[in-house]
């Protein structure tokens, strides 16, 4: 656990903070800022007088072998904003986790998205990286996200900056499907050629935003209509998508309670059509963004329309409609 925890400072901080472990420091880094160590019965000052070369010390943390090993409760980890391309062995120890920013999947034992299952306590937003590295479906399935309450939003990517081939996304991302409270979700880069049967089903009905960005596999949507909180839809780069009709929708009434999707660079998307049924589609519609899309033929609500490089306008424009 130690360990653990000394690897995550140092991927994270660099040479901005040090652990002392023995004896003593032949050499300090420049800009050192937090300085913590271990104490000994017998510590003397010349262990530490290379200090007097140091002007940036914040923190000096004297720590003590026998009481602080086991009882390490790390609560919060953020690395959103560091240079951290891969993360240590055994996250899964980090038990006391709640808030985790990013976990990048790796390839070897230990690095794997199955290190999740023990850190049923995060919550808040969670990022998993790099999910073509997952080799073994199974693996995705003991990550146990299923169960992991206190997240509201996550975010799966697969690929970014890549064009790794993706073998099995379909079966990954159907087994790390979300615990029903998440409230936000981003797939990023999936490479199937289908969402799972759990996005647009009963199990997600908490859900406000949805955001599906680059599935480039992808040729139809799930039944999105039939999510009762979904407020805001993003679609981004589903470049196979050729149709949206029933399957989109689901049974009456959809879309209920949708009020600003947009819809972005889906070039072969030819064909938008609405059922037109007594319970409607699209009731709370009130603002559209749209670019290299068709328009659907009934949007009695939408009040306004933001459009770029639509060839295709199949729907009558209202008089109150403001265009952007």
């Amino acid at each position: 656990m130690h360990d653990l925890i000394n690897d995550l400072a140092q991927l994270i901080s660099g040479k901005v903070c040090i652990q002392l472990k023995d004896g003593k420091m032949n050499e300090i880094p420049e800009k050192l800022h937090h300085l913590s160590y271990f104490r000994s019965e017998y510590d003397r000052f010349e262990r530490f007088e290379i200090l007097n070369e140091v002007n940036s010390l914040r923190t000096f943390l004297p720590l003590n072998w026998r009481s602080g090993l086991g009882k390490i409760s790390l609560r919060h980890l953020d690395i959103r904003h560091s240079k951290v391309k891969e993360i240590p062995s055994h996250m899964g120890q980090l038990k006391s986790l709640q808030k985790l920013s990013n976990y990048i999947v790796g390839k070897q034992s230990g690095t794997r998205v199955g290190e999740l299952r023990e850190l049923s306590h995060i919550g808040g937003s969670l990022v998993i990286q790099d999910q073509q590295n997952v080799v073994d479906a199974k693996d995705a399935s003991e990550a146990n996200m299923v169960d992991k309450q206190y997240l509201d939003e996550l975010e799966l990517e697969w690929n970014r900056g890549s064009d790794v081939e993706q073998n099995g996304a379909d079966i990954v991302l159907n087994n790390l499907q979300p615990h029903s409270n998440i409230k936000r979700l981003t797939i990023y880069g999936y490479g199937g050629s289908r969402f799972p049967d759990w996005l647009g089903g009963p199990s997600i009905l908490n859900m406000v935003s949805l955001r599906l960005w680059n599935c480039k596999n992808v040729s139809t949507f799930p039944p999105l209509g039939q999510l009762p909180s979904l407020k805001h839809l993003y679609i981004l780069g589903l470049v196979e998508i050729e149709r949206v009709g029933a399957e989109c929708y689901g049974t009456e009434p959809s879309f209920v309670s949708l009020k600003a999707p947009s819809f972005q660079g889906m070039p072969k998307w030819k064909e938008w059509l609405c059922m037109g049924g007594q319970g409607g589609e699209f009731p709370r519609l009130k603002e559209l963004y749209i670019e290299d899309c068709p328009l659907p033929t009934h949007l009695p609500f939408l009040t306004r329309l933001w459009i770029k490089e639509c060839e295709q306008l199949v729907a009558p424009l209202s008089n109150r409609l403001e265009l952007l």
